[in-house]
């Protein structure tokens, strides 16, 4: 990208702008000053809820609380995608239309250990050893991620670096193949995984790929969606009532509800905004989606990129 031998490519560099913007005008992102990178999806921590003790909203919402969001950001993501701020689990503040107020700003960013411990201690749990313990059994999870995809891998030992301190027994298993990884994800043959959403013009999209259990499948079957294998017939009716009306009051209301479940049963823990990754070079090509003519959303991951080739024009 530095050396204009590639018009357009969507990585994750840790430096950009001295190893890309800096090294010709010509060298672009889709923001020109930090974060760089638009947001396009919920990056978030999916549980297994088949496994104990993560089939506990009590201890799931006690880990989404216990995560240090605004370390993931800056030290996992190099600050191009920001920490996510509420637990409703929507895009903001793209999707503030939809948002909850009480739910507005209530993930700390970084942790809340006082109410890791009044959550745990309601449901019964009890400090032994350092430990959090209940009927003899410890709050024990690992976070599955691809060692290549460095910032996954990297906010996984964040996570587990400060769940442990807070009593906790957090692994981190780095997968060496994402193919591996992507099987194991589907298959349900995890504990839990950080994780991209479905991407969509509305929220629903978001809610569909993390709750619809018609898109599930037993524990060692592929699934196309609920990788977490949460089954909620509340979830299932909002979703159907969002799908079923044309209506905006009403589909609103379905996001309202979607929204709630999120936040109190944390069938997954919204942790990051997460960037569309798009480097481009003027030098070749200009018509690339900008802020100010945003016709398609900018990587070259998505499976419309034909859209954003025919937008372009020759410089010679």
């Amino acid at each position: 990208m530095s050396s204009g031998a590639i018009d357009w490519a969507g990585n994750d560099l840790a430096n950009i702008k001295a190893d890309d913007l800096d090294k010709s005008p010509q060298n672009h992102t889709y923001l020109s000053t930090a974060p760089y990178f638009a947001d396009n999806n919920v990056v978030a921590l999916v549980f297994n809820v088949t496994k104990k003790p993560l089939n506990d909203p009590a201890v799931r919402q006690a880990i989404s609380l216990g995560i240090d969001r605004e370390q993931l950001s800056v030290q996992g993501e190099t600050s191009y995608e920001p920490p996510a701020t509420s637990s409703g689990g929507l895009m903001l503040p793209t999707d503030n239309s939809y948002l909850t107020p009480s739910l507005t700003n209530d993930l700390p960013q970084a942790g809340d250990p006082a109410k890791v411990t009044s959550i745990l201690t309601a449901d019964g749990w009890k400090m032994t050893g350092g430990k959090w313990t209940k009927d003899g059994q410890q709050i024990t999870f690992s976070i599955s991620d691809p060692v290549p995809y460095s910032d996954y891998y990297t906010d996984a030992q964040l996570i587990a670096h400060s769940l442990n301190a807070l009593g906790m027994n957090v692994t981190v298993d780095g997968i060496g193949d994402p193919t591996t990884w992507a099987a194991d994800y589907a298959n349900g043959t995890f504990d839990t995984a950080i994780h991209w959403s479905n991407q969509g013009p509305t929220p629903y999209f978001f809610y569909d790929g993390w709750l619809d259990s018609t898109l599930s499948a037993p524990v060692g079957q592929p699934a196309a969606g609920d990788n977490g294998r949460y089954s909620s017939p509340a979830a299932q009716a909002a979703l159907a009532q969002y799908a079923g009306t044309t209506s905006a009051s009403v589909q609103a209301q379905a996001i309202g509800s979607l929204e709630n479940i999120l936040a109190t049963q944390v069938p997954v823990a919204p942790l990051l905004y997460g960037g569309a990754w798009s480097e481009t070079s003027t030098r070749n090509y200009t018509g690339w989606p900008t802020p100010s003519n945003p016709y398609m959303s900018p990587e070259p991951s998505t499976p419309y990129l034909e859209y954003t080739v025919l937008h372009l024009k020759p410089v010679k």
